[in-house]
Order: C-alpha cells, then sequence, then structure tokens
C-alpha cells in the first residue's frame, strides 16, 4: 500500500515543484474556475500569472491550454442549452488558422506592444461607443477566433478579448458565459493539438494537470450557481468593472515591460 501511495503522489505531482505549490495550484484551480463560471473572465488570466511563478516557461503555455481545456469543458457542459453554436463553429474555423500560425511563428511586434493594444481594444469595447460591423456573422467570429487563437498561443490567454467583442452582440449573460466557454474551449483545443505536434513535454505535469481539472469542474458547478442568482443589470456591471481591471492590468504589464 505505502508503494502504490508514492505512485500515485508521483503521478499527481510533479519533483520541479514542493508539494505544498501543487496543491495551492490545484486550490487555485477551484477559485479561478468559479470565477470564470460567475463573471465569464478572469479566472483563466490568473491562473496564468501563478503558474508562471512555477511552471519553466518552455512548457507555461501549454500546461495552461490543458487546464483551460478542462475548465472550458466544465462551463460549456454547465451552459450547453445558452450556447450559440452558429458563432462557435464560425470562431472555431478562424482558430484553426490562428493557432497553427502561432505554434510556427513568432509575432512580430514586441510582447509589450501587443499587451497595450489588446488592453486598449477591451477599454473601447466595453466603454467605446458602439458600432455595427457588417456581416459580423460572416466575417467577424472567424476573423475573432483566428486574432484570439493566435496571440492565445503566444501570450498564453486572449479570452477577454473573446468576452467583450461578444458582449458587444448583445447576448444575454447565459449566453454569454456559454458561448465564450465553449469558443475558448476550441482555442486551447486546438492549441493543444498544436503543442503535442511540435513536441512540447508535459509529461510530468500531466497528473496535476488532471488533478486541477476535476477541481476545476467543481469550481464551474459553484460558479454556476452564483451566475444564475446574479440579476441581469448587477452581471453587466460587475463584467465591465472585471474587464476593465483585466484591460488595465494588461496595459501596466506592457508599459511595465517597455520600461
Amino acid at each position: 500500500m505505502p508503494i502504490l501511495f508514492d505512485q500515485i503522489q508521483q503521478f499527481l505531482f510533479p519533483h520541479a515543484i514542493p508539494l505544498w505549490q501543487a496543491l495551492g495550484l490545484v486550490a487555485l484551480s477551484f477559485f479561478t474556475s468559479f470565477m470564470s463560471a460567475s463573471v465569464g473572465i478572469g479566472g483563466g488570466t490568473a491562473l496564468l500569472g501563478v503558474l508562471a511563478s512555477v511552471v519553466p516557461v518552455n512548457t507555461l503555455i501549454a500546461v495552461h491550454a490543458f487546464i483551460q481545456m478542462g475548465s472550458n469543458t466544465g462551463r460549456t457542459i454547465a451552459q450547453r442549452a445558452h450556447v450559440q453554436w452558429k458563432i462557435v463553429r464560425q470562431y472555431a474555423a478562424g482558430g484553426i488558422v490562428g493557432a497553427l500560425a502561432g505554434g510556427l511563428f513568432f509575432v512580430s511586434l514586441p510582447e509589450s506592444t501587443l499587451l497595450i493594444i489588446i488592453g486598449v481594444f477591451i477599454l473601447w469595447m466595453v466603454w467605446g461607443p458602439k458600432i455595427t460591423i457588417p456581416h459580423i456573422e460572416k466575417f467577424g467570429f472567424p476573423l475573432l477566433g483566428m486574432t484570439t487563437a493566435f496571440l492565445s498561443t503566444m501570450l498564453g490567454t486572449a479570452a477577454a478579448l473573446t468576452n467583450a467583442t461578444l458582449r458587444r452582440v448583445g447576448l444575454k449573460r447565459q449566453e454569454l458565459i456559454g458561448t465564450q466557454a465553449a469558443c475558448v474551449l476550441t482555442q486551447h483545443f486546438l492549441k493543444v493539438i498544436v503543442f503535442v505536434w511540435l513536441g512540447v513535454a508535459i509529461q510530468e505535469w500531466l497528473g496535476l494537470i488532471i488533478l486541477m481539472i476535476l477541481v476545476g469542474f467543481v469550481g464551474t458547478w459553484a460558479g454556476t450557481r452564483l451566475l444564475n442568482a446574479i440579476p441581469e443589470h448587477l452581471f453587466d456591471v460587475v463584467l465591465k468593472v472585471v474587464l476593465t481591471l483585466v484591460a488595465a492590468n494588461l496595459i501596466r504589464q506592457g508599459i511595465f515591460f517597455i520600461s
């Protein structure tokens, strides 16, 4: 029995980090999934920020993609009745191109510039005047999928950009949360395929990834219950505040890198 316990522990918790850090990441998976399920964004960014301090850079984005794929699967299942699948299909079509490009090429612009551009764009999508984009149902969502998949492959996450754009379509809160979850699920799924194809080594982290996904399902369930209890107008206010904070942090990171 002790040998079996040691084997399980070795599989679940990588040797690269202390046990307390691994357990902290598992707990964080619950809270970030709870945040994403109840508000729609913020969880993936927070998780990436903490992972960056403990996971090697060469595997960071891949590990994050696997965990987020599991988290968004839970949210998609929980909100499947509200998902706008037509948008998801168009988003995924563009995402195929973006994920492949992101896996094969480096971004020509500096990372600091990209962070600032994304942050400013999110602020404009939240607070700027609403502009009707002609034929967005034909061109807008594939372009969004391609852009966010490309950026996400480089920066780890672009969920806030997806959320801010979908918000302008006029989706209700459950539709917004569910549709974004399904869109981002396809994005991370495509990234995982690309990373596996490129041979990124994540074997050491696989057990921890599985454990974090399972705990994340619990956080998603709890966050979904809170989402259903939040009034529509309050949800809109909270979402605006969270998006603004995320955008401001992206701009801050960009300026910090420049300086």
